[in-house]
Order: structure tokens, then sequence, then C-alpha cells
């Protein structure tokens, strides 16, 4: 029985972690042609959107914004990412480093749906100085839900006063920990929240990785390469994929040829 199209385009893609002569025979152990369109069609669409809100890290939506594309911009805001991230979209916001940031800003896509929900929460702007009040005041029965609200207002332009804040008087407890699992939340300033590997362990768990590296060496080998494969990577980071994918070479695909 031979593989249809989709899985051969699929197999294609993962025989370019080996040499041609390896990958010439398992095609032909699998019955099918070697020469052929390979990998799948990249998807902007809702695929895209399911993918990232369904398997992907918190930090995949992180490198989603930074390529600056209004209209994977557009797929990306639900109600599901935090209210101040959706806000910094509205007005524009580059999420490029450095320095590769526009200095124009970002057009919004007319595709941009936002239900009444977000504009109910995005009706008026938090000043910086409302949401450190709001991470300090946590605490009680609700002090999870209550940090958990602070940190989504976070914006773009508020982690230079978060960080200092922090270092001037210690946030809580629960408001360190959801400031800490933004996926924008800076390095350096996750960094003081906890170094230690218990603390890091948990950050990666809630889907936090400091890249894409990281990312696929903390999953399986099978696992790694799904991850890596997907039509939800844009064209931007295609080259920066290339170090990183072949890591997988050599692994348990590489070696055991006979398990095709």
């Amino acid at each position: 029985m031979r593989p249809d199209e989709r899985t051969t385009r699929s197999v294609r893609y993962l025989l370019g972690l080996l040499e041609e002569p390896a990958a010439r025979r398992v095609c032909h152990r699998l019955r099918m042609p070697f020469e052929g369109e390979v990998g799948p069609t990249p998807s902007y669409d809702w695929d895209l959107t399911s993918f990232l809100n369904q398997q992907a890290p918190g930090s995949a939506v992180l490198w989603m914004l930074q390529e600056d594309d209004p209209e994977v911009n557009a797929e990306l805001y639900t109600d599901a990412l935090p209210v101040g991230l959706r806000r910094d979209i509205l007005e524009g916001v580059s999420f490029a480093p450095e320095p590769a940031k526009l200095a124009e800003p970002v057009p919004v896509s007319p595709h941009l749906w936002r239900s009444p929900w977000d504009w109910q929460q995005n009706a008026t702007d938090v000043p910086v100085a409302d949401v450190l009040d709001a991470l300090y005041q946590v605490g009680g029965r609700k002090a999870f839900r209550q940090a958990r609200a602070a940190a989504a207002r976070i914006r773009n332009e508020h982690w230079p006063a978060v960080a200092q804040a922090h270092r001037d008087v210690p946030l809580p407890g629960f408001a360190r920990w959801t400031v800490s699992v933004r996926a924008d939340c800076p390095a350096d300033l996750r960094e003081e929240f906890g170094s230690h590997a218990k603390f890091r362990h948990r950050v990666r768990q809630a889907g936090i990785f400091d890249g894409p590296a990281e990312y696929l060496a903390a999953a399986a080998p099978a696992a790694g390469l799904h991850r890596h494969g997907g039509g939800a990577h844009r064209r931007g980071r295609h080259g920066a994929r290339a170090g990183v994918r072949g890591r997988t070479r050599g692994r348990p695909c590489g070696r055991a040829r006979a398990a095709w």
C-alpha cells in the first residue's frame, strides 16, 4: 500500500535530514517516488491559529509576533492572547528584536477580528503605575487570579518599569510567576525571578523556551520533528531553522532506517 500524497510530501520533508543515498533507499522501501513536492503547503489561516492555540508553546506566539506581519498578527489576535499584547497589536508595536525592530508602526490587518469581550477589555489603556499597583496588591484566596489578570495588562513599553519596580521591591510570589510565564517577558527579568533548575523546569512546562533549539531539545526525536515541520512556521524562520533541524541528524530517525 502506497502512502497518499499528503503523507508522501511529509515523508520527503523528513528525509531531507538524511544523505541522499539513504533517503532514496527509504523511498524505495516505502514504494514512493523520491522526486516530487516536499513538505506541507504553508497555511496562514485557521490551521495556523488552531496549531498555535492547541499545540505550540507560549513562546511560539512571541516568535510569530516577531515577524511583524499584519496577517500573522490578525491570526494570533484572539481573547486567549494577553490583553496587553492585543493592545500593542492594535497600536502597531513592533515585536522584532533589535536591530530588526521597525521604525514605523506595524499596519493592522483588515482581517483582524475583535470579539465584544475584547472591545470591552481594551476600551481604555491602563497606565503602568496601575499595573504595578495591581501586581503588588496580589493576595488572599484569589491571589493567582488577581496576578494573572494584572500580568495580562503588561504592555511592551511597560517591561523596563516592571523590572525596575521588582529590583526596588520584589513582586509577590504569584505575581512573579504570572509575569515570568508571559511569552514576551524579557529573559534577564525572568532570570531575576528564579534561576534554579526547578524554576526553569516549571517555566518550560508552561511553554516558555529560550528559543527553537531549546524547544526541540526538550522533545523526544519523533515529537521534535513534528514540532519542527508544521505549516505554522513562517517563511522568515526557515533560514534560522536549518541549523536547528540538523541537530536531529543521527537521532533515531537516521539510525534505524529499517524502522521506516
